[in-house]
């Protein structure tokens, strides 16, 4: 049974009742684990071995990367979860809210998500003022195109969806972000991009060296925004060095 928030995040010119608490909902959702005297870390310095600190505020978002193709993702029921895109169709039981940033997939997904998912819907596209996304029910949210935003109501773009679900994370109050799914690169079976089908257009293996680039910005401005803030990689064969990495399965176990 998922436990929803009591925090209130200003999303454009409204407060909204957030259906999906972080600090409250958190602590029950996620028992507090003992806190380790010291961070263990193996042979590679990047790899986290020990739960980082704060596991009761942790939040998962959730990525559209081929990794995820074969995940069981009942295993998020007991998690506070945001996922991009594609990720409405898991239902809100696993998926708390979903974020899309993309205005050719809102237009090819749109009668879905009003049909499918009855969760909170957050975008940060242009369009969505102008057009008035509101009306489906969709949380509209100012644009700030690079960085970190840490105010309520603005949520960075960073030119990918993943990217700016980070940032939507952090505004929830989050004090570990654990990324699924953000493999940047793909797959090294099928050459798949995502682990879902894609009905507009597919990363390039191009694209992501211009997603890498404003992660960067994003891990640059985080100790100055959200100051002692974790964000992890649970994904050890990501393309992505920018954040620490955690086994996928020690971090479900963790948080």
């Amino acid at each position: 049974m998922n436990v929803r928030p009591a925090r209130r995040l200003s999303i454009g010119s409204e407060l909204v009742e957030n259906p999906v608490p972080v600090s409250t909902i958190l602590t029950q959702r996620n028992p507090v684990k003992s806190k380790p005297t010291k961070e263990t870390r193996g042979s590679n310095p990047f790899l986290v071995q020990e739960c980082p600190l704060f596991p009761q505020h942790a939040v998962f978002v959730l990525g559209g990367g081929p990794s995820l193709s074969d995940f069981d993702f009942d295993m998020l029921r007991s998690k506070f979860v945001i996922g991009c895109n594609d990720a409405y169709q898991l239902g809100k039981e696993i998926v708390d809210v979903v974020f899309w940033g993309d205005w050719s997939w809102w237009s090819i997904h749109k009668k879905r998500v009003i049909e499918q998912y009855d969760g909170l819907v957050v975008t940060n596209h242009p369009k969505g003022r102008k057009n008035e996304v509101s009306s489906t029910g969709v949380k509209w949210m100012k644009r700030l195109s690079v960085g970190v935003s840490n105010q309520d109501g603005i949520l960075s773009w960073n030119t990918n969806s993943g990217a700016a679900a980070i940032n939507l994370a952090l505004l929830f109050s989050a004090r570990v972000v654990i990324l699924l799914g953000f493999d940047m690169k793909l797959s090294t079976k099928d050459g798949s991009a995502n682990w879902h089908p894609n009905e507009v257009s597919p990363p390039r293996a191009s694209s992501y060296v211009r997603f890498l680039k404003n992660f960067l910005k994003i891990r640059d401005e985080l100790p100055i925004k959200f100051p002692g803030t974790d964000i992890i990689n649970a994904n050890t064969d990501s393309a992505m060095e920018i954040f620490p990495k955690m086994d996928r399965e020690r971090a479900l176990s963790c948080y």
